[in-house]
């Protein structure tokens, strides 16, 4: 019969999850687990370090998310406005990009990537129009964008 070592998972394997307490083979985990970092030999004060930092991350996790639910209740129906000239037969010059739309944001106080903005092409077209932003955690705010003629 094989000795077994008390380990704690570093990750989530299919032999444990992370965090989790198992008795394994010595051999097992003296020539794969311990080289490859998925597992650390039980004591009581790394079990305590790893719930505490686990219980630390939920926190940093909890406070996040009412970050994103703040910026989502300020962003949600904001209206931004744009002029683009137009010529006699009613064609616009130019049109109002993913860039100018962030920069307008940032004049606002929020700090976007252009990979935020969901299906976006740039809008030449006078009128009112909706743009949607991911923000996080599957939360997508609708900006009312409004493009009047110079």
């Amino acid at each position: 019969m094989s000795k077994k070592i008390k380990c704690i998972f570093k990750k989530k394997t299919i032999w444990g999850e992370k965090g989790g307490i198992e008795w394994l083979s010595s051999g097992f985990v003296r020539n794969f687990a311990l080289p490859q970092e998925i597992v650390s030999i039980y004591s009581e004060n790394k079990f305590k370090l790893i719930k505490k930092a686990e219980a630390k991350k939920k926190e940093e996790e909890i406070i996040q998310e009412k970050k994103v639910q703040e910026i989502y209740q300020q962003l949600h129906g904001k209206k931004i406005a744009f002029s683009l000239k137009k010529d006699e037969h009613n064609k616009t010059f130019g049109s109002i990009s993913s860039k100018e739309i962030l920069h307008e944001l940032e004049k606002l106080g929020f700090s976007f990537h252009k990979e935020q903005l969901v299906k976006f092409s740039p809008l030449k077209e006078i009128g009112n129009h909706e743009i949607f932003l991911k923000i996080g955690s599957g939360l997508l705010a609708k900006i009312n964008l409004t493009i009047i003629n110079k």
